[in-house]
């Protein structure tokens, strides 16, 4: 029935329609919370004028679940030696004060505990230097990094955080996946705190007959290495530049449909 959330359907950026959200029976949206507009300048400011309380309010007296993306180092916290997006002190340990990101996360997980439990960390690390559309210049090694520090520091925070993986884009990098399992799993500490993550995530567009091949391929590599977790599919759709309007709503049932097939 129209209105009534469906927590298996969700809508991206939801809060910039929200009646229309409801309508659809979005169960959950994916609101980003960008770090370089947060503290622009320096780790005294706290700006929240992207995500404002009363939006966030919004979308929970609508009965939807928040998830926050956590995504977009600012300059002044970046290790330009290490690449784009990779903050100062990563690999300092997390309660040192210059261990950057590990700050931020514990201020934005506390602040918004209750409100906002489940964070996705990163989004599209697979993406190459090379593109336009490149998030994460660091290494696999420093993005499992970039996850143990989270991971550790939300569920120090808020003991519900729910840690998501950033989701990847498959067609970018098919191997990127692989590469950090493997750096995952070989990190001894990792067992003990669940190899840092709650849930996996993909962002897959266009070809609704590739997406259930796609999402049962990751979820068996995440199987060969012995993880079990849920996958959420954070992106989908089809481009108005490349089909109609009406083959985009078409896209949606097929799309969902093979999504929860797999």
């Amino acid at each position: 029935a129209a209105g009534i959330p469906d927590y298996r359907f969700g809508v991206v950026e939801a809060q910039a329609a929200p009646n229309a959200a409801s309508a659809l029976g979005a169960g959950w949206t994916r609101v980003t919370f960008a770090w370089n507009e947060i503290q622009r300048n320096g780790p005294d400011e706290w700006d929240t004028a992207t995500v404002t309380d009363q939006a966030l309010a919004t979308e929970l007296s609508q009965g939807r679940q928040v998830v926050g993306l956590l995504v977009t180092t600012p300059g002044w916290a970046t290790d330009s030696g290490r690449g784009g997006g990779v903050p100062q002190g990563l690999y300092l340990p997390v309660d040192d004060p210059q261990n950057t990101w590990a700050s931020f996360v514990r201020e934005i997980v506390t602040r918004y505990a209750g409100r906002v439990d489940h964070w996705i960390i990163w989004n599209e690390p697979d993406i190459p230097a090379s593109s336009p559309d490149v998030t994460w210049g660091g290494s696999v090694e420093d993005y499992v990094q970039l996850l143990r520090v989270a991971y550790i520091v939300a569920k120090q925070a808020n003991p519900n955080a729910v840690i998501h993986l950033a989701a990847i884009t498959h067609y970018h990098n098919e191997g990127w996946f692989d590469q950090f399992l493997r750096a995952l799993t070989a990190d001894t500490g990792a067992a003990a705190h669940s190899y840092y993550f709650d849930v996996a995530s993909l962002n897959l567009y266009h070809e609704p007959e590739k997406i259930y091949d796609i999402t049962v391929h990751y979820y068996d590599m995440l199987r060969g290495y012995g993880l079990h977790k849920p996958f959420w599919i954070t992106e989908t759709n089809a481009y108005l530049s490349r089909v109609s309007p009406e083959q985009q709503a078409m896209f949606i049932p097929q799309a969902f449909s093979l999504e929860i097939a797999a």
